[in-house]
Parts: structure tokens; C-alpha cells; sequence
């Protein structure tokens, strides 16, 4: 796709995931922080839309672990850039 100097296309992506493997999913998305065990429930926005973007695409969603996020469990919101 040639869009032209300048043009970035634009890219948005929804992942919904159940009982995932929490180490993995930690390990492949870099999230800011430490899964040694358990599952990963939830849903991931990942857009990038400019130069920027497209090195590092921005991350956005809901994730539950069960099981692992140091002994505790419940819900991790972030929204905004992870990163």
C-alpha cells in the first residue's frame, strides 16, 4: 500500500481472550506488570495511526488474572498509552 510521504495508514485491532496463559500474554504485549502465573481474561484495543504509532502501536483495554498477578487477584484497568 502506497499512501504517499507523510500518509500513514490506520490500523485498529480488538482482541477478546479467555483463561489465556498469563505469563505469555505478559511476556508478548510488554504490559507494565509482573504475571508469574495464573490466566488472563479480557479484551485489548491496539491502534496506530501515524509514525509514531506505528513503532510502538498504542494499547488500551480491560484485563482480569486470576491466579498469579502476585497472589492477588482482581481487576487491572489502564487506559490510555501503555507502554
Amino acid at each position: 500500500m502506497n499512501l504517499g510521504p507523510g500518509l500513514w495508514p490506520d490500523l485498529s485491532v480488538s482482541i477478546r481472550g479467555e483463561a489465556l496463559h498469563g505469563p505469555l500474554i505478559e511476556r508478548l504485549l510488554e504490559l507494565p506488570m509482573d504475571i508469574h502465573d495464573g490466566r488472563v481474561d479480557g479484551e485489548l484495543r491496539i491502534r496506530a495511526y501515524d509514525a509514531a504509532s506505528w513503532q510502538f502501536p498504542e494499547l488500551h483495554g480491560r484485563i482480569k488474572c486470576t491466579g498469579g498477578w502476585g497472589g492477588r487477584r482482581g481487576w487491572l484497568q489502564r487506559e490510555g498509552t501503555m507502554g
